[in-house]
């Protein structure tokens, strides 16, 4: 990896609203699970199979599993936010191209955020809904969308990664 330079880009004001909004996804699937909590069955799905059949049962306490493994997962990625100069880069990191590179890691790095606190809210729905019986099984279909949230920023983010790198070497 050798000597990276330690720099902190700025968020700009389009950065701080999708942050803002990850938080405010932490803070839903909080509220969804305390509200729901109480209307539990003492048995939920804890596990699905590849078609959204529940296969694995467990105790109504298991429905806080996600909402503690979520937010510890996004303050940790927070975290690691702040310091872009430890990230993996599909280019080499000079002082040239050092800011531009981290700026766009940072960038990927909050649409990730943000699309798994949509993700983890609608796993928690549809376990709530599996739960109470007003459902059978996941909806897979809704479930694509923040998948897509996902893959597309990656794949957009680490692209024009690339990019940006081959024009410097210009």
């Amino acid at each position: 990896m050798g000597k990276r330079p330690r720099l902190r880009p700025e968020p700009n004001q389009t950065d701080e609203i999708i942050e803002l909004s990850g938080w405010i996804f932490v803070v839903i699937l909080w509220g969804l699970s305390l509200y729901s909590y109480s209307t539990l069955p003492d048995r939920i799905p804890t596990h699905f199979d590849v078609v959204g059949m529940p296969d694995k049962w467990g105790s109504r306490n298991a429905f806080f599993v996600l909402p503690v493994v979520g937010t510890v997962v996004f303050i940790g990625l927070t975290i690691l936010n702040r310091y872009p100069y430890l990230f993996n880069y599909p280019v080499t990191i000079t002082n040239e191209n050092a800011l531009a590179q981290y700026t766009n890691a940072t960038k990927m790095m909050r649409w990730l955020k943000l699309s798994l606190g949509l993700l983890w809210c609608l796993i928690n729905r549809f376990t709530y809904s599996i739960s109470e019986g007003k459902a059978n099984r996941f909806n897979y279909w809704l479930l694509s969308i923040p998948v897509l949230m996902i893959l597309i920023p990656t794949i957009y983010f680490t692209t024009k990664s690339i990019k940006m790198d081959k024009k410097t070497e210009l």
